[in-house]
């Protein structure tokens, strides 16, 4: 895998994979709670509300089609190694302190929308400038499938907000 603010090889160590703070932080059980409450985990393939070929914990790679079957290892597998790389862009994107709670909210709607989504958005921008309210507004940005609200990102959303809202 590349980086995708400075691609360099993922996984290995990059000098831009530090906070601020200068220590690069970790998504923690509660933030990956919350992410698999919300993808939940299917082990066959299936369509997703945007139409897309989906598996395990909301994966939607080019390798996804009808009739995959992945086992619970598989899935399992995946959600961890995206969970890693919600980690690392947030970390590379996030230049300014940040308490558990906001970065978990944070690796949640990365994990969800996608890196360079997230290192493109609005949120981030307001993030950096330490704009807490309206970062926390911007989360709300991001409920829409096909250019139609979800009832599922909605509630997705607003719960990620919550969370980012607990620092205060």
């Amino acid at each position: 895998m590349v980086c995708v603010a400075c691609r360099c090889v993922f996984l290995l160590h990059c000098g831009c994979a530090v906070l601020y703070s200068g220590a690069a932080v970790n998504l923690s059980r509660v933030g990956l709670n919350l992410i698999e409450g919300f993808e939940s985990c299917r082990l066959i393939a299936y369509t997703d509300s945007g139409g897309k070929w989906t598996i395990g914990w909301g994966y939607t790679g080019p390798d996804v089609h009808a009739g995959l079957v992945w086992t619970q290892a598989q899935a399992d597998a995946a959600l961890f190694a995206r969970t890693a790389i919600a980690e690392h862009v947030v970390n590379i994107g996030v230049r300014v302190n940040l308490m558990q709670c906001r970065f978990d909210a944070l690796c949640s709607l990365t994990y969800n929308i996608g890196g360079r989504a997230f290192l493109n958005s609005s949120l981030l921008r307001y993030l950096n400038l330490q704009d807490w309210a309206a970062a926390s507004e911007q989360f709300m940005v991001w409920d829409m499938v096909d250019g139609k609200q979800s009832a599922d990102l909605l509630q997705r959303r607003t719960v990620e907000r919550a969370f980012f809202d607990l620092a205060g």
